[in-house]
């Protein structure tokens, strides 16, 4: 909105993730779904795609799965009902204890909803 969608030039929601390799437990999942198809849908939008930049592969995997299934959502994603089913395909287990679902709920709405600007957390 600050630049009119880059004055009209194609342009890609992209994340930088992990910036550095620096691995941290955080993120703020609301911000790979529902800012994207804002911008998407915003006035005279000529945003073009997404895109993930990725220096360090090897956490935070959940950010990274939904912000790439968001892109071929034309709404944002339900995150509740999205970790629910993340987590059930993460451990592929047959009898999953309810207290692992729990537990990602609560990471869900704490550490993966940092909106906290001085940290790395506010991809």
């Amino acid at each position: 909105q600050r630049t009119s969608s880059y004055f009209g030039r194609p342009w890609v929601w992209c994340a930088l993730h992990d910036y550095g390799g620096n691995q941290g437990f955080e993120g703020y999942l609301k911000n790979v779904t529902v800012a994207p198809i804002e911008a998407l849908n915003s006035p005279n939008s000529s945003m073009s795609g997404f895109g993930l930049t990725m220096e360090g592969q090897e956490g935070n995997e959940i950010i990274y799965d939904i912000f790439l299934d968001q892109a071929w959502s034309s709404s944002p994603l339900n995150i509740s009902s999205y970790v629910s089913s993340w987590v059930g395909c993460r451990y592929h287990i047959s009898k999953l204890p309810v207290t692992v679902q729990r537990a990602w709920s609560i990471l869900s709405n704490t550490v993966y909803n940092n909106t906290d600007p001085n940290t790395q957390a506010t991809v």
